[in-house]
């Protein structure tokens, strides 16, 4: 019995044995889990810790919302702290500065397209002369911003005369381009689009049809319409050239077509009555100033102690650029904007001229005041012409362009003038559409009559007709004898 007991109990005994070690391997392994696990879960912390840290790094610089997070923060290390307050200083700056960052942007992408787009048109030019289709009005647009370019090429001191004048024996040469560029420029018939705005639609239009064109101005393009009185499409008001009044209303170029000798006469009257209206021959102002003209005299050496026809039309110019210069004063004893009879401002006055077949030497008289008046309506306004001549019957359209060229002139559609800024329509719709028919109809040559006393006396010796059906008196003075 005892014996079986002590069998029992060490069987007993044994079975523990087995149970302890068995219990106890597997809490060394559970043990050993634990302590991996444990080690994973550290491990994956840090991990986490330290992709925040880059993220958060990240995001400093460009949001506000995290480095606020980031500054108001008590961690971090004094570095980030730094990064970020200087961050949020940074973006408080572009914030600040953003209207001058655009308007900065804008600039270039606008010289870009200006550049550009002359380029554009003369292949669009090239590509529609290739393929037959040079005659589509589409092409218009592209027309007149080459025509234009070309024009800025080849004024007096323009870029081909900038060439010349450095290029020494061979500036004639280098000068000889010019009437090339004028026939390119005949060829294209850019000088017949004006830009234009329809239905509030922008675009060019053929001075010969009649045909709009629907085309985006670019930005120099919309200013350059707008400050000649036209206004843009969305209906914003002209600034009338800078505020001037006259000469200049629709951005039409010149045409460059002669004046025939003797026209001036011709339509004496017509100029008489334009000039009625904006001014004499030693008339000028210096632009506006708000609702006002300003510098506004009818005798011009009263104001710049000097007349303007005893000025070359090169020192009209000159005193011109000096006041569009806007270091310059405006009012002063020396700028002009409007000049003479006509009021011709600075944009219109180089067209006019070319017009005019003037140069800068020639004087400002009233001779060549009245060349002048007759580019503006002859060439810068060909409708006007063609009206006069006959060529169309439409004098409500021929109305209209005297009003775009001349401040003074109403639109036929409303009485009033075009021009703001001071600016009042001298004569009433009926008045234009007389002297319009009347000069049509009944030209009359503008004679300046010499003084007579009794040992003289004016004789006419002949009559001849001139070009254009134009009547050209001779006059002599003879001696009577007694």
């Amino acid at each position: 019995m005892e014996a079986t007991q002590v069998q029992q109990l060490k069987l007993n005994v044994t079975n523990i044995n087995s149970f302890l070690k068995k219990s106890n391997k597997t809490y060394i392994g559970l043990k050993k889990q634990n302590s991996t696990l444990l080690s994973n879960q550290i491990q994956r912390r840090k991990q986490e810790a330290k992709e925040k840290k880059i993220e958060t790094r990240r995001t400093t610089g460009f949001g506000l919302g995290k480095v606020g997070d980031k500054i108001s923060s008590t961690g971090g290390s004094i570095f980030d702290k730094i990064l970020g307050f200087g961050s949020f200083i940074l973006a408080g700056v572009l914030v600040n500065s953003l209207p001058e960052i655009i308007k900065t942007v804008r600039g270039v992408i606008d010289s870009i397209v200006e550049f550009v787009t002359p380029i554009q048109s003369a292949f669009n030019l090239i590509k529609a002369f290739m393929e037959g289709d040079f005659n589509k009005s589409e092409y218009d647009m592209d027309k007149k911003r080459v025509d234009d370019k070309l024009e800025e090429l080849n004024k007096d001191g323009g870029l081909i005369d900038q060439i010349a004048e450095q290029t020494g024996i061979l500036e004639p040469l280098v000068k000889a381009l010019k009437p090339a560029i004028e026939q390119v420029r005949n060829v294209i018939g850019g000088k017949r689009k004006v830009l234009a705005v329809k239905d509030g639609k922008e675009g060019v239009k053929d001075l010969d049809t009649g045909e709009f064109t629907e085309r985006q101005f670019t930005t120099s393009e919309r200013e350059k319409y707008v400050s000649a009185g036209g206004q843009g499409a969305g209906g914003a008001p002209s600034s009338g050239g800078g505020g001037a009044p006259s000469s200049g209303g629709g951005g039409a170029p010149s045409s460059g077509t002669a004046i025939p000798s003797g026209s001036s006469g011709k339509y004496g009257s017509l100029l008489d009555f334009i000039g009625s209206g904006e001014g004499g021959y030693n008339s000028m102002n210096q632009g506006t100033q708000g609702n006002r003209i300003v510098g506004s005299t009818g005798n011009a050496s009263s104001k710049i102690g000097k007349n303007l026809t005893d000025m070359t039309i090169g020192e009209i110019m000159d005193r011109q650029a000096y006041l569009m210069n806007r270091n310059n004063p405006q009012i002063s004893d020396y700028g002009i904007f409007a000049a003479g009879k006509y009021q011709i401002i600075p944009d219109t006055m180089p067209g006019a001229v070319r017009g005019a077949k003037l140069s800068r030497s020639d004087k400002f008289t009233p001779q060549n005041q009245d060349k002048l008046g007759m580019a503006l309506i002859m060439n810068k306004r060909p409708y006007v012409g063609r009206y006069l001549r006959g060529e169309h019957n439409d004098v409500h359209g021929a109305m209209m362009e005297l009003a775009r060229e001349f401040a003074s002139m109403p639109n036929p559609d409303t009485g009033r003038s075009l021009y703001g800024s001071g600016n009042k329509a001298f004569h009433s719709v009926d008045e234009v559409r007389e002297a319009l028919i009347r000069a049509r109809n009944k030209p009359q040559p503008k004679i300046t009559p010499t003084t007579r006393d009794k040992n003289n006396q004016a004789s006419v010796l002949n009559t001849t007709i001139g070009e254009e059906g134009s009547t050209t008196f001779v006059l002599m003075r003879q001696q009577v004898v007694t």
